[in-house]
């Protein structure tokens, strides 16, 4: 939270404007998901920073692609409250994923949604989304904006489709649980994680512990500084097995 800060504020006083994106909840590739107590303190850090540069322009952008694989219920959408009522010169952006979370990987679809604090914003944002949208791609998929609209219309519809939704929701966290208390009976490090489709393990060379780990025909992504997991498309079985391999791939590595 203090780099966050840091770096938020040195961009603001550099170029009067800042556009912040932040990847919650169920962060890719970490899990991670902003807390309650975190987003008060950001949305207090935002308003006295709108409030100390009257004339500076603020976007605060949630990717919010993974939400409804993310807590119980509605608890995920908790702080979007808090979003609301900010000074008028903070925009309150959500990038949101029907893909996800209609379960709908194949068919691509998704909404940018304005909080906007006066409705002159809010037609200035509809417009310029309108002129970019229709010049950068014209239209979104005709298949799955139907298929939001016919779900979203007949309640029947709707409540097999949410009761999709939570089936797979519950698989994938079954499926995090059991790489998570393998990872701390052995003592595999991961990143905090909270929901979400992936787990990130930090470790040294992850390219050479992925291409070890690939002779095994375990596959997971290298990072930068780590690999990635995605219990989203193993069983529990072997997200129960996975954290071993992964130990031993970073030792063999590493010549411990």
């Amino acid at each position: 939270m203090k780099s966050y800060k840091a770096a938020f504020t040195e961009l603001l006083e550099k170029q009067n404007r800042v556009l912040s994106i932040l990847n919650t909840p169920a962060h890719n590739p970490t899990g991670y998901s902003i807390s309650l107590d975190e987003w008060k303190e950001l949305t207090a850090f935002y308003t006295e920073m709108a409030k100390a540069n009257p004339d500076a322009r603020i976007i605060i952008l949630c990717d919010i692609a993974y939400i409804d694989f993310a807590g119980k219920g509605e608890d995920a959408r908790a702080f979007m409250p808090l979003l609301s009522g900010l000074p008028e010169n903070v925009l309150p952006l959500y990038a949101y994923s029907a893909s996800k979370g209609f379960t709908m990987y194949g068919l691509r679809n998704g909404a940018i949604i304005c909080v906007a604090p006066t409705e002159e914003i809010a037609e200035e944002f509809a417009a310029a989304c309108a002129y970019s949208n229709r010049g950068t791609w014209s239209n979104g998929t005709r298949g799955a904006m139907q298929t939001l609209a016919d779900i979203m219309s007949d309640d029947n519809l709707r409540d097999r489709f949410i009761a999709e939704q939570d089936f797979h929701k519950g698989i994938l966290q079954k499926r995090a649980r059991a790489f998570l208390d393998e990872a701390d009976k052995i003592g595999l490090k991961l990143c905090n994680y909270c929901d979400g489709f992936f787990i990130s393990i930090p470790c040294e060379n992850p390219k050479a512990v992925s291409d070890l780990l690939m002779e095994k025909n375990v596959f997971i992504v290298a990072l930068a500084k780590g690999l990635r997991f995605a219990p989203c498309a193993v069983s529990e079985e072997k997200c129960r097995k996975a954290p071993q391999l992964i130990l031993d791939a970073i030792k063999e590595v590493a010549g411990c």
